[in-house]
């Protein structure tokens, strides 16, 4: 579960008060001379980090992880990536990081791709069972305390969930006062259902959220589209 579509979608897409539009890049132009600070919950191996490392150049990105090999092939993958000054791999679980008070409302952007099952069948895999099940060690109320914590009193949060589990997501953020901004609907192929959520939430009650839509592959030919190749051209070599 090192690289996969939800990875390299949210890596792409998460911005900081930036709104997305079909067939087009998230307006960024004028972060690369702002100074940001980043966290990232739940980096794996780093790839969502390095992604958003590479976008904003005057980013700061702490990324947390909780299994040790994770961790450690992640502070490897940033050691030896362009930008070793500016990423900070920590082995150390959110209710923890969330306790520190140096970093309390520090974070300007926090991206996550969180564990999402909850109380639901598991497999033999432990590390499988660490990444998916939410209920193993980060439950969405922790989640959201945390960001809370963490998160500044303007900054943004950008998560990337499964549908149904988008939605108990949003609720309860709602009661704790961090309010959805935007929503991408990601449909895998036009004619299918949306099987992800892109989100933005901040702490701004905005009763119109922004909803848009991304389509992933072209039907029948299976090929990747416009609006997707736009969105992550900088990551694919094949585009």
């Amino acid at each position: 579960m090192k690289v996969g579509t939800d990875g390299v979608l949210l890596g792409a897409w998460a911005t900081y008060g930036c709104k997305y539009e079909q067939g087009e890049k998230p307006k960024e132009a004028y972060l690369f001379s702002k100074s940001l600070n980043i966290l990232d919950i739940g980096t794996g191996t780093g790839l969502i980090a390095l992604m958003l490392a590479q976008r904003f150049a005057n980013a700061h990105i702490h990324a947390l992880e909780i299994k040790e090999a994770a961790y450690l092939q992640a502070k490897n993958n940033f050691t030896n990536s362009p930008w070793p000054n500016r990423l900070v791999a920590q082995h150390i679980a959110l209710q923890q990081f969330a306790s520190l008070p140096s970093y309390q409302q520090h974070f300007d952007l926090i991206v996550s791709n969180p564990p999402f099952f909850q109380q639901s069948l598991k497999t033999k895999n432990t590390a499988r069972n660490l990444a998916r099940h939410a209920d193993e060690t980060l439950p969405f109320t922790d989640l959201i305390t945390g960001i809370k914590t963490l998160l500044s009193p303007s900054g943004y949060v950008c998560l990337i969930l499964p549908f149904t589990e988008a939605q108990t997501f949003i609720s309860l953020a709602k009661t704790q006062q961090l309010f959805l901004q935007t929503q991408v609907n990601v449909f895998p192929k036009k004619h299918k259902i949306p099987n992800r959520l892109l989100l933005q939430f901040g702490f701004q009650n905005n009763l119109s959220p922004s909803n848009s839509a991304l389509v992933l592959r072209n039907h029948p030919s299976n090929e990747y589209t416009a609006a997707y190749q736009a969105l992550t051209k900088d990551f694919h070599p094949m585009f």
